[in-house]
């Protein structure tokens, strides 16, 4: 099982899709939720096997949420793409703090 964030669009997109390829089953997450609901579509359309976890990445709660939905549904999370961010405070993230 697979969590990526900013699943919806663009590169986290596509992982999401090869990901779905090679057979793994995948909780995308993103601020838009008809934009993640459309790629789970065209996921299992394609034989993938994918859920949508609408949310964003800055919000601490939203990120609990896709990972204990995907904990519920499949057990376990082999796979973390930590794809959405911000450039806006970008550094190590050693350096960031919680609320960065």
């Amino acid at each position: 099982m697979a969590i990526v964030t900013g699943g919806g669009t663009g590169v986290g997109a596509a992982i999401a899709r090869l990901l779905a390829k090679e057979g793994a089953a995948a909780t995308i997450t993103g601020r838009r939720q008809e934009v993640l609901a459309h790629r789970v579509d065209a996921m299992a359309q394609s034989g993938g096997h994918a859920f949508a976890a609408p949310g964003s990445v800055t919000e601490e709660a939203e990120v609990q949420h896709a990972v204990y939905t995907t904990l519920e549904r499949c057990g376990r999370v082999d796979i973390l793409v930590t794809n959405a961010g911000s450039t806006s405070n970008a550094g190590p993230l050693h350096d960031m703090t919680d609320e960065t």
